[in-house]
């Protein structure tokens, strides 16, 4: 049964599976009041796919259906927005020439 998804990232293809106990098959939907992060989707197989286009953390709450009846689920997921961690990208030299030409201005 699925605990946890994994994190995302702003404009990055998203993917995870949906999986839990039962006798299959096992439908999936997204609760109602509930959504996915925008770009996302649920397939009725357990997929989740797609690009998110926002970030945050979001409270999903999904329903696994078979014959027997339907269980529910509340999962986190977090959306990062990587293009803010600018310094990341840069390396030392990089760094150190843009704290040189602001001293010198």
């Amino acid at each position: 049964t699925t605990s946890s998804l994994d994190d995302g990232n702003i404009g990055e293809e998203y993917s995870a599976t949906l999986k839990a106990d039962g006798s299959k098959p096992i439908s999936w939907n997204v609760r109602p009041g509930t959504s996915l992060p925008n770009g996302l989707s649920l397939s009725s197989d357990g997929k989740i796919t797609g690009t998110p286009t926002v970030s945050g953390t979001f409270t999903i709450k999904v329903l696994a259906t078979n014959s027997y009846g339907t269980g529910e689920k509340e999962l986190s997921l977090r959306i990062k927005n990587k293009k803010r961690n600018l310094w990341g990208k840069l390396n030392i030299f990089q760094v150190k020439l843009f704290m040189l030409e602001r001293k010198i201005r």
